[in-house]
């Protein structure tokens, strides 16, 4: 069902930032250094530092950051008004473009060389990067587990989980409520008290996951 396919994609990886380096399956690419600023909530403000996929070294030379491991607030937008990171609105749009008829999307993982292939391809270029010039004729954008593997990789090495550290449990505990009523409710104020950016990336997602389940027929998604 779809919350089941919503634990597949967001839960499995919601805590796996906390966990021993050791124990994760892709070795980490540190981040740069990250500017402070305040998140806020879902329903406030808050405000979010320039961000950039590029480093100045002390010569001059640019050299690429990665895409991976870095605050939600300080990720690559589409736009100063945006607050969902591009890399998951590319991800997503791939995804919804050539995959939902793919059976077995975000539970058949895709190959992990052409996944980190990917993602040094975007720490060299994703603040340049949209639908309209991505490079459709590189064949890791047409494997759509690759894509979505990506994706998964990239909330996975999130500092700062999507649904945070603090409120996680308290999600678990509000999806336990038997009344459906109550339980709603319980996760409507819950949501409220989520960061801006991870309010509006945690949307995003749902209604992506969304449309992949109205496609469960071919996709074979339960």
């Amino acid at each position: 069902n779809f919350f089941r396919l919503y634990e597949a994609v967001v839960f499995t990886a919601i805590k796996e930032p906390s966990t021993p380096k050791s124990g994760r399956k892709w070795k980490k690419t540190k981040a740069g250094k990250q500017g402070s600023g305040g998140t806020g909530s879902a329903g406030g403000s808050g405000s979010s530092s320039a961000n950039t996929n590029v480093n100045s070294s002390a010569s001059g030379v640019q050299t690429p950051q990665s895409v991976l491991g870095i605050r939600l607030a300080d990720c690559a937008m589409s736009g100063p008004e945006d607050l969902v990171p591009l890399l998951v609105r590319i991800c997503v749009s791939v995804v919804e473009a050539n995959g939902l008829d793919t059976v077995g999307i975000y539970r058949i993982p895709g190959n992990t060389a052409a996944v980190n292939a990917l993602k040094e391809t975007l720490s060299h270029c994703l603040d340049t990067m949209t639908m309209e010039n991505l490079d459709m004729s590189d064949p890791r954008w047409r494997d759509v587990n690759v894509v979505s593997s990506l994706l998964k990789m990239f909330l996975r090495k999130l500092p700062e989980p999507l649904l945070t550290d603090k409120l996680y449990p308290f999600f678990i505990d509000a999806n336990r409520i038997a009344n459906h009523h109550n339980r709603l409710h319980k996760l409507r104020n819950l949501l409220r008290k989520l960061p801006r950016h991870h309010y509006a990336t945690l949307k995003y997602i749902i209604f992506h996951l969304s449309e992949i389940t109205k496609n469960s027929q071919v996709n074979k998604v339960k």
